[in-house]
This record gives structure tokens, sequence and C-alpha cells, in this order.
């Protein structure tokens, strides 16, 4: 299990209300038309040049009559992208690790769900405690993801899916219980089988 966010291998029940998400919203959307039908997608980096199977799934999906909205945790610095990855960079929610904004989104939840916010720190942090690195990480990230449960909110998105299962997925997790947390990595190999889980959710929105 090493080098295995902690989150991963506990038990679903334990995330269970952990979130800041609310489960009522999230299952009035079912019963809405496919043309608001939204999903967003939690990523480690973006653009990166050599995660072209992300890139693609997102396009697929896109195909499919389905907003992608793009949360990555970080920017890559880099000057080579996928030309078909500029019109995702431009529209992307890029934010920094803390602002002014970030903080107002933490007040919103202290203020509107404040169990549901400590709730979701303290499962956080318990979940990666056996590891230095994914507990450290889940405190940095920890501020990023409550802003973007916020910025989740206010578009109406439908589902969340973390690529991959490590910061992704955690970040995912608080902003409510994410549909797929992808743990393939570069593995090439599981495109397929990740492809039709998400067809399957896609199929499940239209």
């Amino acid at each position: 299990m090493a080098g295995t966010p902690m989150y991963i291998a506990r038990s679903n029940t334990e995330l269970n209300g952990a979130s800041l998400r609310r489960p009522a919203r999230r299952a009035a959307h079912r019963a809405r038309p496919s043309v608001h039908a939204k999903v967003a997608y939690i990523v480690s980096r973006f653009p990166k040049l050599t995660e072209t199977f992300v890139l693609y799934e997102i396009l697929a999906i896109e195909r499919a009559g389905i907003r992608v909205e793009l949360y990555p945790l970080q920017r890559e610095r880099t000057n080579l992208m996928h030309p078909e990855a500029g019109e995702l960079v431009a529209r992307a929610h890029f934010a920094p690790l803390i602002s002014l904004t970030i903080v107002r989104s933490h007040l919103h939840y202290l203020r509107t769900r404040p169990r549901a916010y400590l709730g979701a720190l303290a499962t956080l942090l318990r979940a990666n405690f056996g590891s230095a690195r994914y507990f450290f990480g889940a405190l940095a990230f920890f501020p990023k993801a409550v802003h973007f449960a916020r910025q989740i909110e206010r578009q109406d998105v439908n589902h969340v899916h973390a690529h991959f299962a490590s910061h992704p997925a955690a970040v995912a997790h608080v902003i409510g219980r994410p549909d797929i947390a992808e743990a393939g990595g570069k593995n090439v190999n599981l495109l397929d089988s990740v492809l039709n889980e998400v067809y399957d959710i896609v199929g499940a929105m239209l």
C-alpha cells in the first residue's frame, strides 16, 4: 500500500457526509434536461503533454453533449501542449493555493454548513494520516478544494470526476463524493475500461 493515498484504502462509508455538496441537490439534477448536463473534472495538472488520454476523454465527453468544467489543482508550466487543449486551457478554473476569494468561499461554508466543512477537513486529514506526502498534500489543497466546491455549486454541475485516485480524488471527496476516481495513472491499457465507465455516466445524464 506504499505510495497509495490512505483514503483509497478506507471504507467508502467513512466519507459519507464528509463533503460540501448537498446530496439532495445532486439527486435533483437527474430529472433535468440533458442540455443542462455538466461534469466537473478534477485533475492534478493541466495541460500535461503526457496525459493525452485525459484530454481526449474530456473531448469525447463534450462531443456527447456534456459540458466539462475543468478544475486543475496546478497549472502545468510548459510551452508545449496539444492543439486541442488550447480552448480547455482558456476556460479552465485555475486557482492559487490561497487568495481573498478562496477565503470568502471558506467563510461561506463555515457560516452555512459548519459541520460539513469541519467534517470534510477532519476526514481528509484522518484518512491520509499514514502518509506524509498525502497528508501535507491534503492540507495544501484543502483551501482550493473548498473554493472549487463553491464554484461547482454555482455552476449547477451534475457529476464530479477525478483524475486520479490521489490528490484529485481527495479534493473531489471534499466537494462531494465523485462518480469515478480513476486510478489508472499512465497505464494506457486501462483507457478502454475507464472510458466505458465514463460513457455509462454520460448515458445516464442524456
